[in-house]
């Protein structure tokens, strides 16, 4: 199985929410899952937003070495799940192809641009997300 994690940059949201479901899958015993991220208005490979980076470096999760990537449209049939992060990012998703019964919304506001506390309730909001998508989708507790 294959899930990706998608928001508008990838810098932010996705990289976060994706390394905190490896982490949560990774804790489950479920190394069966293939977790990615990427963005829809990625220009280049651009490291995580310096806050992302620090905020999940306090829970243990390293994305210093994240860089970001465009979401590619070879990869929408071998997609099993598209975690948006917003309703904008599912409708664009939809218009490419994908089908709205593979597509979840995570409803996580961008932090880019925010201060540090910004990105940790961001990554909280984004945890406390995962955690409803694993337990509803996978079974996954």
């Amino acid at each position: 199985m294959k899930i990706l994690f998608v928001c508008t940059g990838n810098t932010c949201r996705s990289p976060m929410a994706a390394a905190i479901a490896k982490q949560k899958l990774s804790q489950a015993g479920r190394d069966d899952i293939q977790v990615d991220s990427a963005g829809l208005a990625v220009f280049g490979t651009d490291p995580a937003a310096s806050n992302a980076i620090e905020a999940m470096a306090e829970m243990g999760v390293d994305l210093k070495h994240h860089r970001s990537r465009a979401l590619r449209f070879d990869e929408l049939p071998s997609t099993d799940w598209f975690v948006a992060m917003t309703p904008s990012h599912a409708a664009a998703l939809s218009s490419a192809g994908v089908s709205p019964d593979r597509i979840y919304v995570l409803n996580v506001p961008d932090p880019f641009g925010g201060s540090l506390e910004v990105y940790r309730q961001s990554r909280d909001q984004i945890s406390t997300a995962v955690d409803r998508f694993l337990k509803e989708v996978l079974s996954c507790d």
